[in-house]
């Protein structure tokens, strides 16, 4: 899903950008980036976010798309529900999965929390 169909700023992108401390982060980097949300499922418009991109983060093709483009990224993501075809691993197996996938190949420098 997306606001705008393209970023004129410095591009971050967040990945956990749905959740509490992901929007706070979105609302203050906003002023100086263009805001890049990612979320593993349909996430209502805002006027946050510049842009919205879906990805599960278990899976590295979705990774590295939700990625392209952008210049910093920060990842924000802890496994509180289980992706829908690894429900089998476990939180902590998950999380981890999640980790490696997300600077793989990327394009931008990555924060981790």
């Amino acid at each position: 899903m997306s606001n705008s169909s393209s970023v004129s700023k410095d591009a971050v992108v967040i990945a956990g950008a749905s959740g509490f401390i992901g929007r706070a982060l979105g609302l203050a980097l906003a002023c100086r980036f263009g805001v890049i949300g990612i979320s593993r499922g349909a996430v209502s418009k805002d006027k946050v976010h510049h842009e919205w991109r879906n990805a599960d983060l278990t899976n590295l093709r979705q990774t590295e798309q939700a990625l392209t483009g952008v210049r910093y990224a920060v990842y924000l993501v802890h496994s509180m529900m289980p992706s829908g075809r690894a429900t089998r691993a476990s939180f902590a197996d998950l999380d981890l999965l999640c980790a490696d996938n997300f600077p793989a190949r990327r394009r931008a420098p990555v924060l981790n929390k």
